[in-house]
């Protein structure tokens, strides 16, 4: 897919982050399946995009590839090199709303996390892949990421989403060339 560049290029699409092998961190995700980040300025330049590009059109295509177009909140910043996908199906939405949202934001924040997109039922465009919410954001290193989730602060979050949610959680290490 990233061969065709230019194909990209024509639908002011940039290639952001793309990654041959994964970090599960919770839930089920396949380890081998390849992530790519793509950013477009629009939905319909992302699904014209797609709709052109000669390899995601073939039926066997990396597996049975699954693409979900999620609105992001602009153009990610260099510097964070490791991206945190969340596929999060919500069983509690007043208490993941409530208590869950507001208070993690909070200590992300004082991580200086870049929260890329927060999208409830992205629009599928192949696969069988159906998320629900998904959520990326970006650290600017695991260390980072693992200083978070592992922290005391965290912790009884973390605690509360595994209890109304099913979460698969991965990172992808990204870097610039």
């Amino acid at each position: 897919m990233m061969r065709n560049c230019s194909i990209l290029a024509n639908y002011d699409g940039r290639l952001v982050c793309s990654a041959p092998e994964v970090t599960p961190i919770e839930g089920n995700w396949r380890t081998n399946r390849t992530v790519a980040i793509l950013h477009f300025a629009t939905a319909r330049q992302a699904t014209s995009y797609l709709q052109s590009e000669p390899l995601v059109k073939q039926p066997d295509f990396m597996d049975g590839m699954d693409v979900c177009i999620v609105q992001a909140k602009g153009y990610p910043p260099r510097g964070k090199d490791l991206f945190v996908l969340a596929d999060v199906n919500v069983y509690d939405t007043r208490r993941f709303a409530e208590e869950y949202v507001p208070q993690t934001a909070e200590i992300k924040n004082n991580g200086q996390v870049f929260v890329s997109a927060a999208c409830h039922n992205p629009i599928n465009h192949r696969g069988t892949w159906r998320p629900s919410l998904i959520i990326l954001n970006q650290w600017g290193s695991e260390a980072d990421y693992y200083s978070f989730y592992n922290s005391a602060d965290y912790q009884p979050l973390k605690e509360l989403r595994q209890r109304i949610t099913n979460s698969n959680v991965i990172s992808i290490m990204h870097k610039y060339e």
